[in-house]
């Protein structure tokens, strides 16, 4: 027989579950999908590029197969893409109802609508496009539904459901876990939950359920030792092992981060997809005095275990992986507050409502009113802010009005533009760049663009400096070499085009070695790296090819090679003219 709680939970107030809830789920769904469509099309932005090779297999295994999926199905149409990522916020947000429908309640005292409106805002929110447009953020929002999942099945077990649900509760957080290491944190917040809603107590709590808590933390366990501990002592990006990053540094940054975030669940304008967040060299007294409150506030509802202490404790507990001590190389994303939002809309949706029906008579209609022109305010502000990921230079232009600062705003600017072949605004956009945050990718797509435009002594600048940052050869050496061959400099080509073919023996360097090899009066050279060119598909080598030959007197295979290239392109004249040449030094030799 179950022990009796020691102290009587307070619940949050919940829809009755005599409600149907499809009426609204077909509203969610919806209006999910019509906020969301204008971006469905959006091309790939940032990280996205690099989804094939940034994203560890090891250490986030299912989050990478949904990404393999998607290619095998879709390879590079981002329709796809979009599809399953609004996919999965729909179902999110339809988890997230049901989760606050099972709530109990305490006596009917609150309005019944509040889980349906703190859903629909929060499905919403503009801060959710960078989970659900940002294509890579799959990670944020696919982790987050598993973690719903895994809290749903604890409520339907505890709530007299049968062994089946603990199971899948397991299975959800496993799942979770292999998406992304935000859902480490579940196990505190089932207990929370457990403690405040159903058992009374942490003792009472553990007493009922030691066989689930006790598989919870042997699979907390197994799974942080397998997929996320090999990556905390370092890293590039994230580990207590960047470069430069200390965990006080990183910590004391936070307090501003929280703060910005909350000022966004209330006023989301204006939203930037990378911030590049500068580390603070000291504390913020008014953003860590407001963030100590709240974590005091939180702590007083957790020991009085009301449902607003849990509110406060899914907040601070579900950022603590990315917002506490653990250095990561971006301070701050939008997307990390995807499932924290929700205990936010929560409080302030609940106060909302209690504040509409005291001075309604009781009547809580005004706050749904109010709600429904916030959702449609929310919805419409979402709609707008993903028109920027329908266009790279949309978005980026955007990122570096609101970050001045930002090398790597520019830099993606800069990419987006050359892209497009704006080639002047993507050299002023790579100057801004390199003026910020100087890189040798950005060094070399200076040059590049320098080159395109016929500048090419800047761009032989911008290469020599971006060679300094490399650490292997190849890239540089091979726009280099193009570009003093341009200028018609073969012998100060010929070492870079040489160093290229050894990193990239492609079509194009062979190529170019070839056309440096001939200038040098060097035919042999040059036909071999001529033919090598030929067989790899590299088009237009014919006439050249036809050059190094009659070079060598091969009159015959050079004959051969102008014909071909005449075959080609018939308005050849050159190739014409030697061909006739060659015929007349055949006639001569015969």
């Amino acid at each position: 027989m179950d022990a009796p709680a020691r102290q009587t939970p307070t619940e949050a107030p919940a829809l009755p579950r005599s409600r149907p809830a499809w009426p609204f789920a077909l509203v969610l769904v919806l209006a999910v999908l019509g906020v969301y469509s204008v971006s469905l099309r959006g091309p790939f932005l940032f990280d996205d590029f690099g989804m094939g090779n940034a994203i560890p297999t090891k250490s986030r295994p299912l989050l990478a197969a949904t990404f393999q999926l998607n290619r095998l199905v879709s390879e590079t149409d981002t329709l796809g893409y979009h599809l399953v990522n609004v996919a999965i916020h729909a179902a999110a947000g339809l988890v997230l109802f049901g989760v606050l429908r099972r709530v109990k309640t305490r006596g009917g005292a609150a309005p019944s609508l509040l889980p349906a409106a703190v859903a629909l805002l929060w499905a919403l929110h503009p801060l959710q496009t960078g989970a659900v447009s940002y294509i890579v953020q799959r990670a944020e929002s696919l982790a987050s539904l598993f973690f719903l999942l895994a809290l749903y099945a604890f409520q339907r077990w505890t709530g007299g459901g049968r062994a089946a649900w603990s199971a899948a509760s397991l299975a959800a957080f496993a799942c979770g876990m292999a998406t992304k290491e935000i859902v480490a944190p579940l196990p505190l917040v089932l207990l929370l939950y457990d403690r405040a809603f159903v058992a009374g107590s942490f003792g009472a709590a553990l007493r009922r359920r030691a066989g689930f808590y006790a598989a919870l933390a042997a699979l907390w366990a197994g799974l942080f030792a397998w997929l996320i501990l090999p990556g905390l002592g370092g890293g590039t990006t994230s580990g207590f092992g960047v470069e430069g990053l200390t965990p006080l540094a990183y910590l004391r940054t936070q307090p501003g981060v929280l703060v910005h975030y909350l000022r966004l669940v209330f006023w989301p304008v204006p939203q930037c997809l990378d911030y590049a967040w500068p580390l603070a060299t000291t504390w913020d007294p008014l953003a860590t005095g407001l963030v100590l409150a709240l974590l005091a506030v939180t702590a007083v509802g957790v020991v009085r275990n009301s449902w607003w202490g849990f509110a406060g404790a899914w907040f601070f507990v579900i950022l603590a992986p990315t917002s506490s001590v653990m250095p990561i190389a971006d301070p701050a994303f939008e997307h990390r507050m995807y499932l924290p939002l929700a205990a936010v809309l929560l409080v302030a949706t609940a106060a909302l409502f209690r504040f509409g029906a005291r001075v309604a008579a009781g009547q809580p209609v005004y706050a749904a009113l109010l709600v429904v022109l916030c959702a449609i305010g929310l919805g419409a502000r979402t709609a707008a802010h993903n028109f920027l990921y329908r266009s790279p230079v949309a978005m980026w232009s955007d990122v570096v009005a609101q970050r001045p600062e930002n090398g790597r705003g520019f830099m993606n600017l800069a990419i987006a533009l050359a892209n497009e072949q704006r080639w002047q605004e993507a050299a002023e956009a790579c100057e801004r760049s390199v003026a910020l945050r100087p890189t040798d990718t950005v060094y070399l797509l200076l040059g590049d663009c320098r080159a395109k435009l016929g500048q090419l002594p800047p761009a032989i600048a911008a290469y020599d400096r971006a060679e300094e940052l490399f650490a292997f050869d190849g890239p540089v050496q091979l726009r280099r070499g193009a570009a003093y061959l341009r200028l018609g400099d073969a012998a100060r080509a010929l070492p870079d085009l040489e160093a290229a073919a050894l990193a990239f023996p492609t079509g194009p360097v062979r190529y170019n070695l070839g056309s440096a090899y001939l200038a040098l009066r060097r035919p042999a050279q040059a036909e071999v790296e001529f033919r090598a060119a030929l067989a790899q598909g590299e088009p237009n080598v014919e006439r050249a090819l036809g050059h190094a030959l009659f070079q060598q007197r091969k009159f015959e295979a050079a004959a051969e090679a102008y014909r071909a290239a005449l075959a080609a392109n018939p308005g050849d004249a050159e190739s014409r003219a030697n061909l006739d040449a060659c015929r007349a030094a055949l006639g001569e030799r015969r």
